[in-house]
């Protein structure tokens, strides 16, 4: 409830109209009382304030939040304003010169939106920032808070105009360091990085007492127009699957398994020893922000539909959308894991099924196209791998039925499957 108290402030202390919020809720155990009560008190203050609560996110980090503290929520708001009504010259002068402007330690951005709806996508790194701590190379985690909200923000086709993240620290954390990096990348990625710190004490915890910690989450705000809500990208029938990779890295997703398996494996300070980090050199490679290529693709209309490999990976973030539209793909060929990350499976006795189902296994994300190889060409110009890996088809009959989804050889020789049943009209 203070959350929204203090972005409703923020807002009307420069003239603007609160209308919208969206929240990131870092919570401990994501025991559900906790979090309805959390819910119920975002509600109640949006209907006071007459706003809409256009997404959120929830994010379990375990011992990452304090136990005590249960959880943390961050939020970022849309306010509306006419330029004629800013009646701070300074404020409006670094609005039209910059697009934005600090104001008590609060960061305002400006932007148009020229007639478009306005969309909002929110997550953070989760529990991968361990990696870094361990490193003390915290600017990494940049890449994996990028990627983790503007890969969501391109599968619907949307143009981001920024990214905007609360960095929660515990401890001596470089911010310099950090400020510097928001700034290199959002030039190679196309979007401006806006990031705020604060000091939250023991609210989040490292790996152990003493060293320093830091959570990043936020939001990507951007704009689509109509005609692309109506017709969000969508494969079809015929068009090829292609597969994309980065350098090896394990994305920002089923971390908590890895963080735990490597001390095991390795020792609790792990990063100490020769096995233990060349595995952490693997796990605290940033993931690959897949964003600018998706957007490129998606622009001129070699891509028709996107996706990345982070939460539920070949499951949740490929199977089960092809499914929704009733297609189905049989992949071969796909880049093989690093072998670090097979290892890191074979420790933990994770089922070949279950390990495509949570990790990216070697590959980052995929499109859809009907010109494989203007497609490849293009991913291949932006520093990326790429290759042919399947066909969309229609649903194919197993035992007399019809299921979509896909199927896949693993590195392994595994066959895996992700089918769902084909339901039928009434």
């Amino acid at each position: 409830a203070s959350m929204v108290k203090r972005l409703v402030g923020d807002s009307k202390r420069i003239g603007a109209t609160p209308i919208a919020f969206g929240n990131v809720i870092d919570s401990n155990t994501g025991d559900i009382a906790m979090l309805e009560s959390i819910a119920n008190a975002l509600v109640s203050m949006a209907n006071d304030n007459k706003l809409v609560i256009m997404n959120g996110e929830n994010a379990i980090l375990g011992p990452r939040v304090n136990p005590a503290i249960q959880a943390n929520v961050m939020g970022t708001m849309i306010s509306i304003i006419r330029s004629v009504d800013i009646t701070d010259y300074n404020l409006y002068s670094l609005f039209i010169k910059k697009g934005m402007a600090i104001v008590s330690n609060t960061t305002y951005a400006r932007f148009d939106h020229k007639g478009m709806a306005v969309h909002m996508n929110l997550d953070g790194i989760g529990t991968k920032t361990e990696f870094y701590e361990r490193l003390r190379a915290y600017e990494r985690g940049l890449a994996d808070f990028a990627a983790m909200n503007l890969d969501d923000t391109a599968k619907s086709g949307a143009r981001a105009l920024g990214l905007f993240g609360m960095c929660e620290m515990n401890g001596d954390i470089p911010v310099n360091s950090i400020l510097a990096h928001t700034g290199t990348l959002g030039q190679q990625i196309g979007v401006p990085i806006f990031l705020e710190f604060e000091q939250v004490g023991n609210r989040i915890m490292s790996y152990k007492p003493g060293v320093p910690a830091y959570n990043i989450s936020g939001a990507a705000i951007s704009l689509i127009d109509e005609e692309r809500l109506m017709n969000p990208p969508k494969p079809s029938i015929g068009e090829h699957l292609i597969a994309i990779r980065g350098k090896p890295n394990p994305r920002s997703n089923g971390i908590s398994d890895k963080r735990k398996i490597a001390v095991k494996l390795f020792g609790q300070e792990y990063q100490d020893t020769p096995e233990g980090r060349e595995m952490l050199e693997f796990l605290a490679e940033p993931s690959t922000v897949l964003y600018p290529v998706f957007k490129k693709l998606l622009d001129e209309n070699v891509a028709t539909s996107v996706y990345h490999m982070s939460g539920g990976a070949y499951n949740g973030k490929l199977a089960r959308p092809l499914a929704e539209n009733g297609f189905y793909v049989h992949m071969e060929g796909l880049f093989e894991p690093d072998r670090r990350e097979i290892q890191l499976s074979d420790a933990m006795n994770t089922a070949t099924r279950d390990a495509y189902g949570k990790w990216p296994m070697g590959n980052d994300g995929f499109i859809t196209t009907k010109d494989p190889d203007k497609a490849i060409k293009m991913i291949k110009d932006m520093g990326l791998e790429a290759k042919a890996v399947g066909r969309i088809g229609g649903p194919v009959v197993k035992e007399g039925a019809e299921y979509s989804g896909v199927d896949l050889k693993a590195f392994n020789g595994e066959n895996v499957e992700y089918l769902y049943p084909v339901k039928k009209a009434a």
